[in-house]
């Protein structure tokens, strides 16, 4: 199975191998409509293909690797501002070693009209013009992709799209996901160093891509994900996802102990049904889910401490599944929660010890 950081660098890399394949065909239209693009307008179908071909895939690859490597080094690790520095600086250097490096492979090519040398190059109109046109083309990848990171992986393209402009019905599961005795850890911690905490376990909670989970809401110390109803395998997968996040933090408990002096728990709650999904908001924008299965879920997540369960889900959603000899359901009876009137049947999950 691919890690999640890997499958993200490869999500950065088709992105920019996509961006720029889209930028290439502009650049084309534009240049042959102009009739001024320098590149091709000497050269026969043949030099023509080699030539976009160099430029898409070498551009695509160069960047996207690039920003890539930004993204696992540096984004996570310093304020935006010096991110968007540093990111010019790497840039523009990729770009100038980039530009020299096709300068001198065109130069193959025998092109009329080329540069003796990349000093006379550097003198002409198009290497100016390369190097903001690269730019620019750069910035709306990148900010695309942290644009579709703030609202949910896919859903900048659904909002495009208008998928959600109406409200619709769709069956999903959500898990409401909490720090245990956070109060206490709260009073123990510096407020600046409960927020480092908070920050390290939700780099941790990273590992439920793996499992096909979105996560809908950071909530204060809580988060809130959701997977598609309609997939059983998802449904399985939150099982999965749980406790891939658990045993992430508890692969990581020496670092958790040095740091803060505690290893944190979490207990989480869960539930099945349909909800209403919608786009709202004018100020921001955003994709929502109303009804009563998202609300049960949350009163299922407060029950955990009352019935000493790290993971408590409803028998609507036991039902849906075959644990097989992976997990242990342990039925905690029929409860009413808070703000409903009919009793709601809950069992908590553990993994089996096979």
């Amino acid at each position: 199975m691919i890690s999640v950081p890997r499958k993200r660098q490869l999500s950065i890399l088709i992105d920019f191998i996509i961006g720029w394949f889209i930028a290439m065909l502009i650049w084309q239209l534009i240049s042959n409509a102009s009739g001024t693009d320098p590149l091709f307008k000497e050269v026969n179908w043949y030099g023509r293909i080699w030539i976009f071909l160099l430029l898409w895939l070498g551009q695509g690859l160069v960047y996207g690797i690039q920003f890539a490597w930004l993204d696992k080094y540096f984004m996570k690790r310093i304020a935006y501002n010096k991110i968007i520095f540093w990111t010019l600086v790497v840039q523009f250097s990729f770009a100038f070693l980039f530009v020299n490096t096709v300068y001198y492979s065109l130069r193959t090519l025998h092109l009329p009209g080329m540069p003796d040398s990349f000093g006379e190059f550097m003198a002409t109109p198009i290497f100016y013009i390369v190097c903001i046109y690269t730019t620019i083309v750069n910035s709306v990848i990148s900010i695309v992709g942290y644009i579709d990171s703030f609202l949910g992986k896919g859903n900048l393209l659904r909002i495009i799209k208008g998928e959600y402009y109406h409200p619709r019905v769709d069956n999903k599961v959500f898990m409401f996901l909490d720090l245990k005795g956070s109060a206490t850890i709260g009073e123990k911690l510096a407020p600046l160093v409960y927020s480092q905490l908070i920050q390290d376990c939700f780099v941790d909670l990273s590992v439920v891509e793996e499992y096909h989970a979105q996560i809908y809401q950071y909530v204060g110390d809580e988060v809130v994900l959701v997977w598609d109803g309609n997939n059983k395998n998802d449904v399985l997968n939150c099982f999965k996802a749980y406790f891939a996040f658990c045993n992430k933090i508890l692969s990581n408990q020496s670092g958790y102990k040095d740091k803060y002096g505690l290893v944190p728990e979490f207990k989480a709650g869960m539930h099945f049904g349909p909800v209403t999904v919608a786009q709202v908001g004018e100020i921001k924008i955003e994709i929502a889910y109303h009804g009563d299965t998202i609300n049960t879920a949350s009163r299922i997540e407060s029950q955990c401490n009352e019935l000493g369960a790290n993971l408590l889900v409803s028998k609507e959603l036991f039902d849906q599944l075959d644990l097989g000899d992976q997990y242990i359901g342990t039925t905690q009876g029929s409860i009413t929660l808070k703000g409903k009137h009919q009793e709601v049947e809950l069992i908590s999950i553990e993994e089996s010890s096979i």
